[in-house]
């Protein structure tokens, strides 16, 4: 049971939390896939929607997201409501850039890449030492809005920042599958 809540400044562990067995971790795999299915086809005006979303909760809610920061990363007040709204901007700048960075364009294709057209891929991130949202934010954000299917392994010291993360992008209109929090063991 490697994912524990730890509060730094005193090293004492606030929750515990087990790692997703082996049946867990393909339902996932099979939501991610399913989520990419309905992701990808879903338009990018409604993938800036739901990412003008997300940073609108974060905003709504700044204390909420920023006191498991403050438990499991030891930061003080500002600096965790800092983070949180600096995930927020992140998240707001993807999604007004994204028209922009998005733009069809036309390249010739490499006849090695002719076998993947129509195949959307599943980003798989590792963080290595927190969560913090900013990070998150760069990494899911962009992808996110093209179309993209994204699986996040957490350090295992902040399981409940990596939680709220996953769970905003639900509440703000992502389907299930479309960011997903994987509370998996190294090996």
């Amino acid at each position: 049971m490697p994912y524990q809540s730890v509060n730094p400044t005193r090293d004492d562990s606030l929750k515990s939390f087990e790692d997703l067995k082996n049946a867990q971790s393909e339902m996932a795999l099979e939501n991610a896939a399913s989520g990419s299915e309905t992701w990808r086809h879903k338009t990018l005006a409604h993938r800036v929607v739901v990412a003008a979303n997300a940073a609108a909760i974060m905003r709504a809610r700044v204390e909420e997201f920023a006191r498991p920061v403050m438990v499991e990363m030891g930061k003080g007040v500002d600096e965790a409501r800092r983070e949180v709204l600096f995930g927020a901007e992140i998240i707001d700048f993807c999604a007004e850039s994204s028209g922009r960075y998005l733009a069809p364009e036309d390249i010739k294709a490499d006849s090695r890449f002719e076998a993947a057209e129509g195949r959307r891929p599943v980003l798989f991130c590792v963080q290595a030492r927190n969560c913090s949202y900013d990070q998150l934010a760069r990494f899911a954000a962009p992808n996110l809005l093209a179309g993209n299917v994204v699986m996040v392994k957490h350090a295992e010291r902040v399981p409940k920042s990596a939680i709220a993360f996953e769970m905003l992008w639900l509440e703000a209109g992502a389907p299930l599958g479309a960011y997903t929090n994987l509370l998996i063991a190294d090996d």
